[in-house]
């Protein structure tokens, strides 16, 4: 489309672009130098499109799904029209499979495009919308992660003549950026999900979308609600604690209405359809956050609307349109009763069998199953003599059930003992686990309470230190007593990591239990802890933060050179990991030793962790203090003003954890009321609050506090700086450097990285997403500023 004049000159407008485009291309620039991506490539996919008589459009879309490289497993094209015969033929003559739905409705034709096909992804496009030969593999990438429930795609304007649809793309375009997204449901209120893609592209779990049973029938195209029926399915990922990832390289472009009348009534659908999803929402979830916050930010979203066109009143069609998209939402309650009645009269394509709940741990434990990056045996190897040493206090059910597991790992007997230390016989463990019908006949050690009081306990360190004590093995397994084996070949997949001389920790991944996690804490838990394991399955490098005495194994040699572990207030498996680094040792991955563990989730059991977490990285930074630029302390110059303020005031203090309490009630009114962001927000800065104040509980005055720090930064080694020109992606942190020096193409740009968050799930996307954000002002300086006279 062409403009009669040109309302600035060419310099600003190349100005004007260069700044607003130079940031997505920083980001791009340093993922491209460090994220070692894969070839495209496709799982087991099918793409379903919906049509309703437009056999041109669908021509140019069938053509578009032919050349996509790699190609999908199946093509579903999902008739909702009157002229079968017509859409038949073209279907046919590109290969792709038919399937006619003669009750009318957009979410009608997806459900029976989900009842369709069996594969476990399932991509949506519609007929007016032609594809990228990349659109499909971009999609399908982002299930990788198994917290993933659905994608969408970047959706560009097919064409911007004439002006209706150019003005379709400024007042309902379908595009959300050229930044990549993931929205998480554990943090993020479901009704942002429109803030990520739209029904042109778009990609869900099919196990999801049964769980939800499909796509609400009463809503969207070919219904009295007209639209809705895709943020609904992407709401309904976020309630269930899962993930959304807006893909901007998955590239699809849309045909926009191309009349004034039919952009009219397009936006009033959208209006109505807004409406009428949060009612859908309303009516399956009854979730109280529809209203607080649902339906607050559709008025905020229609009255910014309207007021940005009735400012503009020399543009009197703005005004129009804006008045018929608010007149749609006013016209949803209506709407939505008489597309319910309609809905009720036809049986659904797709019984709900669930809450769109998913068990994104069941993948990882499969593949450790499979014995992914087992070491093979080889002729004359055998397994070492192997010694399982599980601490425990207060918890016989849960002994008892990982002793139960543990009797029927496929390990050899003759090379196997078990030692269970009990920190003080509080419920009578010893007893039960003595009198317990196993083969293996565990060794039962009892540590007596170190006081009079039999509420105290000696700790897990100084139980593991008692129980490795009476271990006959050449390798040590530890394992918590709330965790179970995934699968029979736990224990073997521990021994093979320990054959050959090179001394070695290995860490085994802990999959969380994932039954239906209904708490806000609980899902922000289990993804944390599902992010973990699965680093811990792909890693290439793992160091002393990666340790987890829930889950490791070391040999017996090893552990008596360095020591044992140290009783700390936490982070004595980090700590043993340090220790064993500075002695020769790797700390490497066993991926198919996976194991489950039960996730908690009570706040105020979190907040004191988090304090207990301070205090024990205080006390490790004190013992070594070269460690702490790899701890979180090492984030202390990052905390705010007044956080800064309360802990020196706390320095040297003892810290009293009231907070925890009185912030407890708030945080269950949030819950309650489904207000996750606010929850999460409060939750978070409470927890950054409490690791400061548990860390300055174990230093003695401010100015030990300062020390610390200095001996620690004075001490560091400069590392090489990494230069995010060079497309050099090996990032990962020499021995001693806490942060790294960041230059673009050999010139330092006055910004450094720390190239590990410790305890933080950490790979070469998200570093790459860091070291963006955290250069890219000096990165936009030096590629834009420099430029200009």
């Amino acid at each position: 489309m062409s403009a009669p004049l040109d309302p600035a000159p060419r310099e600003v407008v190349a100005d004007a672009l260069e700044r607003a485009i130079a940031p997505v291309a920083v980001r791009h620039q340093v993922e491209e130098a460090l994220v070692r991506r894969p070839e495209p490539r496709m799982g087991e996919t099918a793409v379903v499109v919906c049509t309703r008589d437009r056999p041109a459009d669908l021509a140019r879309c069938l053509a578009s799904l032919a050349r996509l490289d790699p190609a999908p497993d199946e093509v579903v094209v999902v008739d909702n029209g009157d002229d079968g015969a017509t859409t038949q033929r073209i279907v046919a003559e590109h290969g792709f499979r038919y399937v006619h739905e003669s009750v009318p409705g957009l979410d009608r034709a997806r459900n029976r495009g989900i009842a369709s096909t069996t594969h476990p992804v399932v991509l949506f496009t519609d007929d007016d919308v032609t594809v990228h030969p990349q659109w499909a593999a971009r999609l399908a990438e982002a299930f990788d992660d198994p917290l993933v429930a659905a994608a969408t795609g970047l959706v560009l304007p097919a064409s911007l003549d004439p002006p209706e649809r150019w003005e379709f793309e400024r007042q309902a375009g379908f595009s959300r950026g050229l930044r990549r997204l993931v929205l998480d449901g554990s943090t993020t209120s479901p009704y942002r999900a429109g803030n990520v893609g739209a029904g042109a592209s778009m990609a869900f779990r099919r196990p999801f979308l049964l769980g939800i049973g499909g796509f609400p029938e009463a809503l969207d195209a070919g219904t009295p609600t007209q639209s809705g029926g895709d943020t609904y399915a992407l709401a309904r990922a976020l309630t269930a604690g899962l993930r959304v990832v807006y893909e901007p390289r998955a590239i699809a472009w849309h045909l926009h209405r191309a009349t004034p009348e039919a952009l009219e009534r397009v936006l009033r659908g959208y209006g109505t359809g807004i409406v009428s999803y949060l009612a859908q929402m309303a009516v399956d979830t009854r979730d109280p956050a529809v209203v607080l916050e649902g339906f607050r930010w559709t008025a905020q979203y229609l009255g910014k609307r309207f007021r940005r066109a009735a400012v503009r009143l020399h543009q009197p069609r703005r005004l129009a349109l804006a008045r018929a998209e608010v007149a749609g939402a006013f016209a949803a309650p209506a709407a939505y009763r008489r597309s319910r009645r309609i809905a009720a009269v036809h049986t659904p394509i797709v019984q709900r069998n669930g809450h769109g709940d998913l068990d994104p741990g069941a993948v990882l434990v499969e593949v450790a199953a499979n014995g992914h990056r087992h070491r093979r045996l080889a002729d004359g190897d055998a397994l070492p003599r192997l010694s399982v040493v599980i601490p425990t206090r207060g918890r016989r059910d849960q002994v008892l059930r990982l002793l139960r597991a543990l009797d029927v790992q496929e390990y050899p007997r003759e090379r196997l003992d078990v030692v269970v230390c009990v920190d003080g016989d509080v419920d009578g463990t010893a007893d039960a686990v003595t009198a317990a019908p196993l083969e293996i006949s565990p060794t039962v050690v009892v540590l007596p309470s170190p006081s009079h009081d039999r509420h105290v306990g000696n700790g897990a360190a100084a139980a593991r230190n008692a129980g490795a004590a009476r271990a006959t093995g050449d390798v040590i397994v530890f394992l918590d007593d709330d965790v179970v084996p995934a699968h029979s070949r736990v224990l073997a997949a521990h021994g093979r990591v320990h054959i050959g001389e090179d001394p070695v920790v290995a860490v085994g991944p802990l999959v969380p239990v994932c039954a239906p996690v209904g708490a806000t804490l609980g899902r922000a838990a289990r993804n944390w802890w599902i992010d973990h394991t699965r680093r811990v399955v792909e890693a290439r490098d793992l160091d002393f933060t990666d340790v987890s005495s829930g889950n490791c194994s070391v040999s017996h040699r090893l552990f008596r050179q360095v020591g044992g572990f140290t009783s700390m207030p936490r982070r004595e498996d980090w700590e043993f990991g340090y220790r064993a680094e500075q002695a020769g040792a790797r700390v490497v991955a066993a991926p198919g030793a996976a194991v489950t563990h039960d996730v908690e989730a009570d706040p105020v059991t979190r907040l004191r962790d988090r304090y207990a977490e301070g205090a024990g990285d205080a006390v490790f930074a004190r013992r070594h203090p070269a460690a702490l630029l790899a701890l979180p302390l090492a984030g202390w110059e990052q905390a705010g003003r007044r956080t800064r303020w309360i802990v020196r005031a706390m320095v040297g203090r003892t810290a009293p954890l009231r907070l925890t309490r009185l912030v407890a009630p708030l945080l269950q009114i949030y819950e309650i009321l489904g207000l996750r962001e606010r929850y999460s927000s409060l939750l978070g800065r409470l927890g950054n609050v409490c690791y400061w104040l548990g860390a300055a509980s174990e230093v003695p005055s401010p100015r030990a506090w300062n020390r610390l720090f200095a001996t620690a930064t004075g001490g560091a080694a400069r590392a090489e700086p990494l230069d995010l020109a060079s497309g050099d992606a090996s990032w990962r942190r020499s021995p001693g450097a806490g942060v790294v020096p960041l230059a673009w193409a050999g010139v330092d740009l006055d910004a450094a990285v720390p190239v590990q968050f410790a305890g933080v799930p950490w790979n070469d996307e998200t570093f790459a997403r860091y070291v963006a954000e955290l250069g890219r002002g000096p990165l936009l300086s030096h590629l834009v500023g420099t430029r200009r006279p």
